[in-house]
């Protein structure tokens, strides 16, 4: 069987690198695509960048089933509207109720969207009846995404490969040229999946704005955001665990403690406390609050508390705010890797889970790091405070480290310092039953002892069974259709004007829009 994976950039192959080999070795031929290019990297470390490189070259070194190459896009005028579509869908739909408490998102969504629109949007849908009326404005611009042609450019791409099923992710992001792989698909009748790639990208992200044959998700909990928020049939949608973490349930480390510890410059005689550092869309300016957590630290009643050695781990997308940290009278504190670390291969996943193995405790906002951690068996904390209120209470995902029993969190500083000692006094086999049930949940819904990339390829194999048959024809649609949605479409911010010159265009364009909701 030939499989056709595209990607929007090779960062998201760290993710199913295991599942590509585990395919080929199977005698399946996988052929990868990566749509951007080098402009993936600009807010990566020199060293890091390289890292990234040599996973992406290494998933096709020595294996002639597996070969990877520069996908296409969409080109000509039909792009700048497929672009403002794709991007005003990503918009309205933080416009449901279900995102209330989501500025944050709602925020970063509009930036992608005119003024006008957004205003008129809101006026619509964003007052009164607003689940419907986000309902409708959804499938109004499903709609038209379904009249425009298909990309010449993608077709002849994917012809050309002639796969027996196709897949892509991560398909949310803003915008996304991936969508055109969905339509060609459709197109061509052959099964495609959306592989879900992280743990927020179906809440965080856009919108999935054609629907393939399948969405394949990690649990119930992606299961319900893809029903409830993305409109998937339930029977499209495969739990098959998190594959990208199975690898931190086998590992064991490479380096003694003494020598990690040394290595690290952190004291050899007492514990650590590692603070993972979340994205700059999580804490644009984290460095500020690590100051007081540490001076918070350093000033517990506690003293096995106020003497631990703090490790800390910049997030590898948000590390020039550490250039040149000092923190001063206090003593034990490490920032390491000084440019932070995407863990991509041996060397950086052995420094990041031994970074983690070695602790007695990690700590941070908002950071899937959390996730290793409680794989692993360390506690992990957190502190609601009110500059990073919209980054966790207003993110999604972030509730289900709460709910889902993953986190030691407190409101501010002084419960923290209250709940720390508490959580540490404990064994450290309580201290793993405490997050076991949200791995058990959230990355392993199959069973602890059953690793999640034989079902994800098992998933993939069964995929070339799955219906193909088009909901809403996406070939064959003439340009006269099409413009006449885009018209309507360029009408609507004139709805809402009472001027008595446009009351003809206003009565036309309603008899058209309600033409089409029928």
């Amino acid at each position: 069987m030939t499989i056709l994976f595209v990607v929007s950039h090779g960062g998201y192959l760290r993710h199913y690198a295991d599942v590509i080999r585990l395919l080929a070795s199977k005698g399946h031929v996988i052929r990868i695509g990566i749509i951007e290019g080098d402009s993936a990297y600009n807010n990566l470390h020199v060293d890091q960048a390289k890292n990234l490189k040599r996973m992406i070259q290494g998933i096709e070194k020595g294996n002639d089933r597996i070969e990877i190459k520069r996908a296409p896009v969409r080109k000509g005028l039909w792009i700048y509207l497929a672009t403002g579509i794709r991007k005003a869908m990503d918009y309205i739909r933080f416009l449901d109720p279900y995102f209330d408490a989501s500025p944050k998102l709602k925020k970063r969504s509009a930036r992608n969207v005119s003024a006008i629109y957004r205003f008129c949007f809101w006026l619509y849908a964003g007052r009164k009846e607003r689940l419907p009326r986000t309902r409708w404005l959804l499938t109004f611009l499903q709609r038209i995404e379904a009249k425009i042609p298909g990309s010449k450019e993608v077709n002849a791409f994917v012809q050309a490969i002639q796969p027996d099923i196709l897949l892509v992710s991560p398909l949310v992001e803003f915008g996304s040229s991936l969508v055109d792989y969905i339509k060609t698909a459709r197109i061509l009748k052959i099964p495609s999946a959306l592989c879900v790639a992280s743990w927020d990208n179906l809440t965080n992200k856009g919108h999935i704005r054609i629907e393939p044959s399948k969405v394949i998700v990690w649990n119930h909990f992606q299961r319900e955001e893809a029903i409830r928020l993305h409109s998937i049939h339930a029977n499209r949608i495969v739990e098959t665990g998190a594959q990208t973490f199975d690898e931190w349930f086998s590992r064991v480390p490479k380096s003694s403690r003494r020598g990690f510890l040394a290595e690290k410059s952190l004291p050899l005689d007492r514990p650590y406390i590692l603070y993972l550092c979340s994205s700059s869309f999580i804490t644009p300016n984290e460095v500020d609050f690590v100051k007081k957590w540490v001076s918070a630290l350093r000033s517990c009643d506690e003293r096995f508390i106020r003497d631990m050695g703090i490790l800390i781990r910049p997030h590898p997308m948000h590390s020039a705010q550490w250039e040149g940290m000092d923190f001063g009278e206090f003593e034990h504190i490490s920032i390491w890797p000084k440019h932070g670390e995407i863990a991509v291969d041996e060397e950086t996943k052995t420094d990041f889970f031994e970074s983690i193995f070695f602790c007695a405790a990690v700590m941070g906002i908002n950071t899937s790091g959390m996730i290793e951690a409680g794989i692993i068996g360390r506690p992990v904390f957190s502190m609601r405070v009110p500059e990073f209120q919209d980054s966790q209470m207003g993110t999604i995902h972030f509730h289900y480290l709460v709910k889902g029993g993953l986190l030691n969190i407190s409101d501010g500083f002084s419960g923290h310092l209250d709940q720390m000692p508490e959580v540490l006094k404990l064994s450290e086999q309580d201290q793993k039953k405490h997050s076991q049930k949200f791995v058990l949940e959230f990355i392993r819904p199959h069973g602890l002892e059953k690793p999640c990339v034989p079902i994800l390829v098992e998933a993939i194999e069964n995929l070339r069974n799955a219906p193909t048959e088009d909901d809403q024809p996406l070939s064959g649609v003439g340009f006269r259709r099409v413009y006449l949605y885009l018209l309507v479409l360029m009408a609507f911010p004139w709805f809402f004007i009472k001027t008595k010159t446009i009351v003809f265009l206003k009565k036309s364009s309603i008899y058209f829009l309600n033409a089409m909701r029928k």
